[in-house]
């Protein structure tokens, strides 16, 4: 009887496990966009004095051009390149819930 409601149990804690599981890759952002989504929230402390890692700052610059550009421009065209990849996304996702 003990061994019984041992392996029930175990049964449910697989279960619980499996959903969770489930849960976390439903919830879980495409890495094309969790990239961009972090660099804009990082673009967005840079402007307001609150980043202050100094290789995050050069990275950045580097990254999105912002010698050349003021930081409110690059915070604009990234939220346009996230934009774009979530629609992107969603066409796709749509695409294939159709086959």
């Amino acid at each position: 009887l003990k061994n019984e409601l041992q392996k029930k149990e175990g049964e449910k804690v697989a279960e619980i496990n499996e959903g969770k599981e489930q849960e976390k890759s439903d919830n879980q952002e495409a890495p094309a966009v969790k990239k961009p989504r972090g660099d804009l929230s990082n673009l967005k402390n840079l402007r307001q004095g609150q980043l202050k890692n100094q290789q995050m700052k050069s990275s950045l610059a580097a990254r999105y051009d912002l010698e050349n550009m003021e930081i409110a421009l690059g915070i604009e065209e990234l939220k346009q390149r996230v934009v774009a990849i979530a629609e992107k996304i969603k066409r796709y996702e749509n695409q294939s819930s159709f086959n």
